[in-house]
């Protein structure tokens, strides 16, 4: 969402959603070069606006120079699990999350059915769609982006001064790679 006011970024966001065109056959024959036969069963079931955010995280990323497939096989299925949430559920999500945060909040701690429900999966969603990933055969690293990609990133650590980073408190190349994966998905 960079420099982006965040009420216009998601009617704009809404608004594309609505009229978003699913993958194309070129593009799918794209991701099928990423994707194994049960990772692209996952992708194949995500509602067209999906697909299309997916595959404008997944550009995003190649853009920024990013090509391990593990890395691009996350930024196709990072919102596998939101199959289980309408549209219009997920709108109401953002509504409720904006104007009455610790009510949607409370929400999300239902059992998951129910008017709560889209509520739980949106709170839920990166830790189920590791899950699904993990189910398809996807490495772990991808596992791993999807699981944290709504987490908040370690902080930089100062440095020491004397030139070299102590190992134990540098950010990982998994955390420089989320970094980089939450830029593109917050941009699509």
């Amino acid at each position: 969402m960079s420099r982006q006011i965040p009420g216009l970024y998601r009617i704009r966001q809404f608004l594309r959603a609505v009229r978003a065109q699913g993958a194309s056959a070129e593009e799918l024959e794209m991701v099928q070069t990423i994707l194994n036969p049960d990772q692209m069963a996952v992708f194949r079931c995500l509602p067209p606006y999906d697909q299309r955010h997916s595959l404008e995280v997944l550009a995003a990323l190649r853009a920024a120079g990013y090509e391990e497939t593990a890395v691009l096989a996350a930024a196709l299925l990072h919102d596998a699990a939101k199959t289980r949430m309408r549209l219009r559920h997920r709108a109401l999500v953002v509504l409720v999350r904006a104007l009455a945060p610790g009510l949607a909040e409370r929400w999300s701690r239902g059992n998951g059915t129910g008017w709560t429900a889209p509520f739980v999966i949106a709170a839920h969603h990166a830790e189920w769609g590791a899950e699904t990933a993990a189910r398809a055969g996807s490495h772990p690293l991808t596992i791993a982006l999807i699981r944290r990609h709504h987490a908040p990133l370690p902080a930089d650590p100062p440095s020491s001064g004397q030139g070299e980073e102590d190992e134990a408190d540098a950010l990982t190349e998994e955390d420089r790679l989320l970094a980089a994966f939450q830029a593109a998905d917050d941009d699509s």
